[in-house]
């Protein structure tokens, strides 16, 4: 997909203030959107000068799969070589890993969305919240934050490649329902693990993860700004409460 190769870049998790995409990822290191789009695209979104609402056609040519621990990380590739898929697997950097299956799919708007539901059907175990058009994830050789480590490649595996069901009225319907009668994001275990204690540098970062746990449980935006600042004031030093606002309303009005 020569036209959709351009990928919204930062140095860290966080969107940049002025925003850049490129063409290019060879020897980056830092973070990249998920998924590519045209240089039109592009134009657009620094017109505008936020990524937020943005919704229009993206591309990958991996579904990937993104798994907090090594145990879990163990299983997910037993799987993968079960099912006979195509991947690649790095080693996150921190205590888990990132696993890229090879997925044919033209551009389209709705590949965010079928990626998260097949790797919900299928890896429910992986965080489903990266499937957003222009998430940032971790570039290869970037050094974790916590644990100093690189990301770096630990398996190659040949095979057949992934191809995604359409979508369909009944899978539209299935997923209301699901919405509607979601447990508590009290069982959600990332959402409780993040409710915690955090060092002063690791604060951001702690509610930038709890913010996109509620999101992906569809969570009320206002209930969410709620839960947030309760969070907030679990900190040995809280942040501002405006800063905290900021981080809802970037994150929940994200499509």
């Amino acid at each position: 997909m020569n036209d959709y190769k351009y990928h919204l870049i930062s140095d860290s998790l966080y969107y940049p203030r002025d925003l850049d995409f490129r063409s290019n990822l060879t020897g980056l290191t830092g973070y990249a959107s998920l998924y590519s789009v045209t240089e039109e695209t592009t134009k657009a979104v620094k017109r505008e000068g936020t990524v937020a609402g943005y919704a229009g056609p993206v591309w990958s040519e991996r579904l990937w799969l993104d798994v907090d621990s090594y145990d879990e990380a163990d299983r997910v590739e037993l799987k993968l070589k079960e099912l006979g898929y195509d991947y690649i697997a790095y080693d996150s950097g921190g205590k888990g890993a990132h696993f890229g299956i090879l997925r044919i799919h033209p551009p389209s708007h709705l590949l965010p969305k079928k990626d998260r539901l097949w790797a919900r059907e299928h890896f429910p175990q992986a965080d489903s919240s990266v499937y957003t058009p222009l998430q940032l994830f971790r570039l290869p050789g970037t050094v974790h934050e916590k644990t100093g480590r690189k990301k770096e490649v630990v398996a190659k595996r040949p095979g057949i490649s992934l191809i995604l069901p359409n979508l369909d009225s009944r899978t539209v319907q299935s997923t209301a329902a699901h919405s509607s009668n979601r447990e508590s994001i009290f069982k959600d275990g990332r959402i409780l693990y993040n409710i915690k204690q955090a060092q002063v540098g690791n604060r951001h970062y702690t509610l930038v993860k709890v913010a996109y746990a509620l999101k992906e449980k569809e969570v009320d935006p206002s209930i969410a700004q709620w839960f947030l600042q309760e969070v907030n004031k679990c900190f040995s030093e809280p942040k501002e409460a405006e800063q905290v606002d900021k981080i809802v309303a970037s994150i929940l009005s994200r499509p």
